[in-house]
C-alpha cells in the first residue's frame, strides 16, 4: 500500500540558521543573572553600615552604649594625662628658675667679714620723714603717740597752730605763765582732787588758754616738748654715708651750759621748741 506511507522526511522541520544557539565554555561558567537576596534583620539587633568592604557587624544595643562610654572615658583620661604632663613641665621650669634666682641672690648677699648688706630702699620708711619724705637728719619723737618727724616739719606744723592762737590771744607769752598756774599745780598734787569731776571742770575754767598742738599723723594732743631720737639720727647718717649722700650740718642748737662750771641753774638762750613750750630750767 504505497499510498499510506508517509515519509519521515516530511515530518522533519527545518530550523533556519538564525535560531541556532551556540554554547561555549565561558557561558557555562557564568552564574545566572539572579537578584541578590537581602539578609533578614532579626528583632533586637542593630546593623552597623560603613563604607568599607568589611562585613557588617552586629552588636546588641546595651553593649554598644557601654563601649561608647568606655571610649569617651579613655579619650578624657588621655586629654587629662596630656594636660598634667604640660602642667608638670611648666612647674618644673618655674621651680628651676626660682631656685636659680635664689642662688644668684645669695651670691650677691654673702656677708664680708661679718658685715650685713642691705638695700637703702629697705630702710626708707624708717629713716625718711612721713611729711616731707626726706631724710630725718634731726628726728624728734612725740611723747604722747610715739610718732617721729623731722625738726623742720614739726616746727612748721606747730607754727601754724601758734599763729592761729596768737590771732585770738595776742597777749599770750609762753615763758610767762598765768599767776594761778603755780597754785593750780600745787592743788593738782592732791590725788583726791583729781578724782572729783567737779574739780576737773573748775580747773578747766581756771587754767589760762594755751595752743593745742597735735600730732601731724594721728592728731593726738602734744603737751610736752618733742624729744630728739639720737639712735635714729645716727642710723640715718650711717645709711647716708654708705650711700654716698652728703650729710648736712647740725640743724639743732645745743643748750649752752655755764662756761665757768657753776652749779646754779641756767636757762638755755635758744632751743628748737622755745617758742612753742615753756623753757626748761636746769
Amino acid at each position: 500500500m504505497p499510498a499510506s506511507r508517509t515519509s519521515n522526511k516530511s515530518h522533519r522541520k527545518k530550523h533556519p540558521d538564525s535560531e541556532l544557539v551556540v554554547v561555549s565554555s565561558s557561558d557555562c561558567d557564568s552564574p545566572p543573572n539572579l537578584p541578590p537576596r537581602k539578609p533578614k534583620i532579626l528583632p533586637g539587633e542593630v546593623i552597623e553600615i560603613s563604607d568599607d568592604d568589611e562585613p557588617t557587624t552586629r552588636q546588641p544595643t546595651g553593649q554598644t552604649a557601654t563601649i561608647a562610654d568606655l571610649r569617651r572615658q579613655l579619650t578624657k583620661q588621655r586629654e587629662e594625662s596630656v594636660k598634667n604632663k604640660r602642667d608638670y613641665e611648666r612647674a618644673r621650669l618655674e621651680n628651676a628658675q626660682i631656685r636659680q634666682e635664689l642662688l644668684d641672690l645669695k651670691a650677691t648677699r654673702i656677708p664680708d667679714n661679718g658685715k650685713i648688706l642691705l638695700e637703702a630702699s629697705q630702710l626708707e620708711d624708717c629713716i625718711n620723714c612721713e611729711i616731707c619724705t626726706s631724710r630725718m637728719w634731726s628726728p624728734f619723737l612725740l611723747a604722747g603717740c610715739g610718732h617721729i618727724f623731722c625738726l623742720s616739719c614739726l616746727q612748721d606744723w606747730f607754727s601754724t597752730t601758734l599763729v592761729q592762737f596768737m590771732a585770738a590771744n595776742p597777749h599770750y607769752d609762753v615763758n610767762q605763765p598765768h599767776p594761778l598756774v603755780p597754785q593750780l599745780q600745787a592743788f593738782l598734787q592732791n590725788p583726791h582732787a583729781l578724782n572729783n569731776p567737779q574739780v576737773a571742770t573748775m580747773l578747766a575754767h581756771q587754767l589760762p588758754p594755751e595752743p593745742e598742738y597735735t600730732c601731724p599723723s594721728c592728731r593726738e594732743r602734744v603737751r610736752v616738748r618733742p624729744a630728739e631720737v639720737f639712735t635714729l639720727k645716727a642710723l640715718v647718717r650711717t645709711v647716708a654715708t654708705a650711700a654716698g649722700e652728703a650729710i648736712p650740718k647740725e640743724t639743732t642748737l645745743a643748750y649752752l651750759s655755764n662756761k665757768r662750771g657753776k652749779a646754779k641753774a641756767t636757762i638755755p638762750p635758744t632751743g628748737p621748741w622755745d617758742g612753742f613750750f615753756p623753757r626748761i630750767r636746769t
